[in-house]
């Protein structure tokens, strides 16, 4: 798989700090996408990734803030929650050709849902209906 997928560029790591006041993390950390999210700035993510113009490095690093945000989400404030799946199945149903290693991972496949992430089971629906598995 290309880089350009996988990791953030520090030219990413700054634009998105930058536009979206992204702190918690030193730029360099292994798992920033995961020490910045915060799911009371979920909305503001999705509308930054549907509103402006992205590189592939930038909509993949945007994408796995979102996913890890709306984990936090999911299981803190909103099991009933619909408004804010159905915007992030749009995104990833419109980019998937971008995000389905991002989908996998989130789908744990090899795993029972019990044991995955709070939002596994919705992930894992959509993965069957993109047809991914």
């Amino acid at each position: 798989m290309n880089d350009e997928l996988l990791y953030p560029t520090e030219i990413t790591i700054k634009k998105l700090t930058k536009a979206l006041n992204l702190t918690g993390a030193y730029e360099h950390t292994q798992d920033w996408e995961i020490e910045v999210a915060d799911y009371k700035q979920l909305s503001e993510y999705i509308e930054y990734y549907k509103n402006t113009e992205l590189s592939i490095n930038e909509k993949t690093t945007l994408i796995r803030i979102i996913m890890v945000a709306y984990d936090d989400y999911f299981s803190i404030v909103g099991k009933d929650d619909t408004v804010y799946w159905t915007k992030i199945k749009s995104i990833l149903k419109r980019d998937y050709y971008l995000h389905k290693d991002t989908i996998r991972y989130w789908a744990l496949w090899d795993e029972d849902v019990e044991d995955g992430f709070s939002i596994t089971e919705l992930v894992r629906e959509l993965d069957k209906e993109i047809g991914g598995v």
